[in-house]
């Protein structure tokens, strides 16, 4: 089995992994982050105080609370303020709610496509009356002229034509909008469901992201 699908196993199941906290926590509203922490806390919580000057006792209550729930954290002491790095949405509710007097801000993913935009299936999102030819959620914009500063016309020409035909041998379900297997477009659009993208994107995103121009998700709106 290739490294390719391992990679989009392991991308796959890492968002699944990672419960959006939603926009707000107790009276706090999150503040949407911009990547896994440490590349394994999908949540940060910054509290009043620093290394040199905080409330000890706040910080005694926050201690043995957390500790009854999991081990699994980092902290980072600095003189402006002190982080929090978790893994669990519900260690980051409960510690929020029960000590807002010393918390300053809360940080982690808002929603499904924030997951996937920290970790590597990044999506936008637009609003139709209905699916893209009535049953594709999601359109790929390919964006490359017919020439770069590092590949001559010809170079152009066949690494679009190794990637339509690399995608038209992965996707079960999928069209494109200008159907041509000789690479002389400059921009094309492949529609597709999002259940198969999901698998196949990680890949595509790695050997082609300079041609990749946008992912885009369909949400009907009725």
């Amino acid at each position: 089995m290739s490294n390719n699908y391992h990679y989009s196993n392991w991308l796959d199941k890492r968002a699944k992994s990672i419960d959006p906290i939603g926009e707000r926590v107790g009276d706090f509203t999150v503040i949407p982050s911009l990547k896994i922490y440490y590349d394994e806390y999908p949540y940060k919580v910054v509290l009043h105080g620093n290394v040199i000057k905080h409330d000890i006792k706040a910080y005694s209550k926050w201690y043995v609370e957390l500790q009854q729930m999991t081990w699994d954290y980092r902290e980072q002491w600095t003189q402006k303020n002190t982080n929090w790095f978790f893994k669990q949405k519900d260690v980051v509710t409960s510690l929020v709610k029960h000590n807002p007097a010393i918390v300053k801000e809360v940080h982690g993913p808002v929603s499904v496509e924030h997951v996937d935009s920290i970790v590597g299936l990044d999506v936008s999102t637009t609003f139709r009356s209905s699916l893209w030819y009535g049953k594709y959620d999601t359109k790929i914009t390919f964006n490359m002229p017919g020439s770069t500063k590092s590949m001559a016309r010809q170079e152009v020409i066949n690494y679009k034509k190794e990637l339509t035909e690399y995608i038209n041998s992965s996707y079960n379900d999928a069209k494109w909008y200008v159907g041509n297997n000789h690479g002389t477009w400059w921009c094309n659009y492949l529609y597709c469901t999002s259940k198969e993208n999901r698998e196949i994107i990680p890949f595509l995103k790695l050997s082609y992201s300079d041609i990749i121009d946008e992912v885009t998700v369909c949400k009907v709106i009725k």
